[in-house]
């Protein structure tokens, strides 16, 4: 295969340019060999199945439900005894 590029332009003065590059290549069939899929052997063929890395989800989800058990019980913990204090202070006038 033959052939030119052809590039005109034109630069900031106004003069039109024209840069012409020919080429030539070689342009060749594909070639596909034979392919026989009876003919491989699968035993040498080894597929390594991708290895799902542990997810900390569960993990951090138990320790958040901890923590807000926890809270919970001490907030529980704190108004009882303040509103025992309270009674306290009541009985005392």
């Amino acid at each position: 295969m033959e052939g030119a590029i052809n590039i005109e332009y034109e630069d900031v003065t106004g003069k039109v340019n024209t840069l012409i590059h020919e080429f030539e290549m070689e342009v060749l069939e594909t070639y596909m060999p034979e392919f026989d899929i009876y003919d491989w052997d699968f035993e040498d063929v080894v597929v390594e199945m991708p290895q799902e890395e542990a997810s900390n989800y569960p993990v951090v989800a138990g320790a958040a439900a901890v923590a807000v058990l926890a809270g919970l019980v001490i907030n529980k913990k704190r108004k009882a005894k303040k509103a025992e204090a309270e009674l306290d202070f009541d009985d005392e006038d």
